[in-house]
């Protein structure tokens, strides 16, 4: 599957789940999913940015949610850049709509009320993980919103269009990643991804791409950012480290190397002279019998 086939995929996911009012809220609370929108408002598909404009039209009918919206980083830049492309008058309308809608602040005492309980995460900055619990989630979606995911922020060294493209198709490569990211200002590259996808994981695949280099960014308790130089050798190691400590103990060595003690091997041993013994001892027909094989032999 091309790039662009899994983001028509991702946005179809979105679109639907936009639909619904009830689910909005929940895919609001998710910072990096008004970010892929944006992000792929740029992108040369007519196709995509149509949807792109679509799911945003629909998250905006609410002023609240509007308001969210309107805070995304990079939407003005990016509507104001379409505005600039050949596209038909449909597309012209959708911009028109969506511009007039997060441009003019509506009922800004009701939308500061409401703004902390869209943006209200879990998150736990120490590691990078950020927990989500939606009650209206649908189990075994890829695309879902609400279900529990990490965000992993890597800076690289340069982004470009073409190294932006390469790093998206090796990440979109790896199973579990959900949305991508990339914030051309800073050269950040933010990837949100199931639990179970490491930071080293992210990592390693940007740095097998050969394009730029990697730090993992880490935020602390007390708001402050710690930028960790990633390598292949030491991505490779921490993920080795990770599966090592996840083993069970095993069992000594010397176990199971020992000679059987005397008692258990009587106990699971039969022995051919201890049974022929006791064939002779059991009576007149333990007689019979040897007499038989002196005899015939």
């Amino acid at each position: 599957m091309s790039v662009n086939e899994v983001t028509r995929s991702t946005l179809s996911a979105y679109r639907r789940i936009a639909q619904e009012k009830s689910r909005r809220p929940h895919l609001l609370k998710d910072s990096s999913f008004s970010s892929f929108l944006v992000y792929v408002m740029d992108d040369e598909s007519y196709e995509v940015v149509r949807s792109a404009l679509k799911i945003l039209l629909l998250l905006t009918e609410e002023d609240d949610h509007a308001s969210v919206v309107r805070q995304t980083f990079g939407i003005e830049q990016a509507l104001g850049k379409l505005k600039t492309r050949d596209l038909s008058h449909e597309a012209k309308d959708l911009i028109a709509s969506l511009e007039s809608r997060i441009s003019t602040p509506r009922q800004a005492a009701k939308i500061d009320n409401q703004q902390g309980q869209l943006r209200g995460v879990n998150s736990d900055r120490s590691n990078g993980k950020i927990e989500e619990t939606s009650p209206n989630a649908r189990p075994g979606g890829r695309f879902i919103a609400g279900a529990k995911a990490r965000t992993i922020t890597l800076q690289l060294d340069s982004l470009n269009d073409s190294a932006r493209k390469t790093i998206e198709t090796a990440l979109l490569a790896i199973k579990g990643v959900i949305s991508i990211y990339f914030d051309s200002a800073s050269s950040r590259c933010i990837v949100r991804a199931k639990l179970g996808i490491t930071s080293e994981t992210i990592g390693l695949a940007i740095l097998d791409t050969k394009v730029t280099t990697v730090r993992l960014i880490k935020k602390h308790d007390d708001g402050t950012e710690e930028e960790i130089e990633l390598t292949s050798e030491s991505a490779a190691l921490e993920l080795e480290n990770r599966v090592h400590n996840a083993l069970p103990d095993y069992l000594p060595e010397t176990v199971g190397n020992e000679p059987p003690s005397p008692r258990s091997a009587a106990r699971c041993v039969a022995r051919v002279d201890q049974n022929y013994a006791k064939q002779q001892n059991s009576g007149w027909f333990g007689h019979v019998t040897s007499f038989l094989a002196h005899t015939l032999w």
